[in-house]
């Protein structure tokens, strides 16, 4: 259609331009400059003008022409690319790599640009376990078309199936800088770190994704992080004991930076520092344990102080006393603090002392907690005397012969345990467990399955 319309412009200037020369034959002077001088009638310089306009026109046309050539060709090269790529796909399914080979390297030959083909060749080549020409196959790729993520994925797939782990998080922190908002390549990040067992980074790698995540409304990938985040929490904290105890403390201290409420990380400074020994020693590491109730209020915190200042020395029940005390006035509301203390006064003969405790938790309507009943009779029997038969008495008709009465109980699934345990065996949740007010049988099978 262009064309149809250059050519009746063209033949409208041609009617013009005789037009005016019947018109107007007059003979114009025209100085050019200097003694430079000709005469020419008007329609003369029209027609200098038009011829002028017509090779202009013809010029455009013919650069039209070339360019419906090369875009012509292209297209034809193109097409047979793609037909190469197919009968290449078709060979491969048929099990004749050689062939498939041989077709997809014709494609790239017809089209370097073909991502299909190329993408195709790397798979290929890496099915014959030829890790290295696949990477050279790849780097080129990435060089003709860097923006294409099909590449960068197919880059990190091979770098995972070579074991590469060091380039992996090379590349994926690259990807990371290169697209920020890639929430993908963030997830990515830290999961490769948390393969190489890089607990530190994976924990700060979820960070990023999480806030990433959260940006985006991303619920799902949150939801990932915050579990995630939590295990290479824990599994940073419990690394750090293999090392020098002045570097895990550090390594310590990082962790409870990144989450003030991390309660496994306090349990395990404290025992490091406890195991230097000492009357210092276990006045630092109840320091470190009231440091960890003051952010989050736990038993496992009070009940490993009590351990801590028991052992100490023979008035270490009186620093218990004033252990439960401090613990109870920073957070009144805590009930497990007072039942703990209860028990624990029971130990020591100290009854009326237990019954005050036991009246506060009734006035929090904690009369009717089975665990706080249990008690309740032991300190009734107590008072009357008749603490050993009556113990005994209870304990086996919960079907257990040991001490503590109380249990723990994870708040995602609900299992109960004995003791404390910073991940849960049947649901993998950290940092879930406390003390339960419930009372729970468990008898030698029963105490075989919540101890392993």
């Amino acid at each position: 259609m262009i064309y149809r319309f250059a050519v009746l412009a063209g033949l409208l200037v041609l009617l013009l331009v005789t037009w005016l020369l019947y018109l107007n034959p007059a003979v114009v002077p025209f100085r050019l400059g200097g003694d430079i001088e000709f005469s020419a009638s008007l329609p003369f310089f029209l027609l200098v003008g038009a011829a002028a306009g017509a090779a202009l026109t013809g010029i455009a046309v013919g650069l039209r022409l070339l360019t419906s050539t090369s875009s012509w060709r292209r297209r034809r090269r193109r097409e047979k690319a793609d037909r190469r790529w197919r009968e290449g796909l078709a060979a491969w399914y048929r099990a004749d790599d050689r062939l498939a080979e041989g077709r997809l390297q014709q494609a790239l030959k017809f089209d370097e640009h073909h991502a299909e083909a190329r993408l195709a060749l790397v798979r290929l080549v890496a099915d014959r376990d030829d890790f290295d020409r696949a990477a050279e196959l790849l780097d080129a790729a990435l060089v003709l078309q860097p923006d294409d993520i099909r590449f960068h994925e197919a880059k990190l797939d091979l770098l995972r199936r070579r074991g590469d782990h060091l380039r992996l998080a090379a590349h994926l922190l690259y990807l990371k800088t290169r697209y920020p908002g890639n929430r993908r390549f963030h997830a990515a990040l830290a999961r490769a770190f948390m393969d190489q067992g890089q607990w530190r980074e994976a924990a700060g790698a979820w960070q990023e994704t999480a806030a990433l995540a959260r940006r985006l409304k991303d619920r799902k990938l949150v939801d990932e992080a915050a579990r995630r985040l939590t295990v290479s929490r824990w599994e940073w904290a419990a690394a750090s004991r293999g090392g020098d105890a002045a570097g895990a403390v550090a390594t310590l201290d990082q962790v409870l930076r990144d989450d003030a409420e991390f309660i496994s990380a306090y349990l395990l400074k404290a025992e490091i520092v406890a195991a230097e020994n000492g009357e210092k020693a276990v006045r630092e590491a109840v320091a470190v344990l009231k440091a960890g109730y003051r952010r989050r209020p736990h038993a496992e915190l009070l009940l490993a102080g009590q351990r801590l200042l028991a052992a100490a020395g023979t008035d270490g029940w009186k620093e218990v006393r004033k252990y439960y005390d401090k613990a109870i006035s920073r957070a009144p509301e805590y009930w497990p603090a007072r039942l703990l203390l209860a028990v624990f006064l029971l130990d020591h003969q100290q009854p009326e002392e237990a019954a005050r405790q036991l009246e506060e938790l009734e006035k929090r309507s904690l009369a009717d907690a089975p665990v706080v009943r249990l008690v309740a009779g032991e300190l009734a029997y107590q008072r009357s005397g008749e603490l050993n038969r009556a113990t005994d008495q209870v304990l086996m008709a919960l079907g257990d012969t040991d001490r503590p009465p109380y249990v723990f109980a994870c708040s995602s699934c609900g299992r109960y345990d004995r003791r404390w345990r910073a991940r849960c065996p049947r649901c993998g949740s950290y940092d879930t467990s406390d003390l339960s007010s419930d009372v729970v049988a468990l008898g030698a099978a029963s105490r075989a399955v919540a101890e392993t």
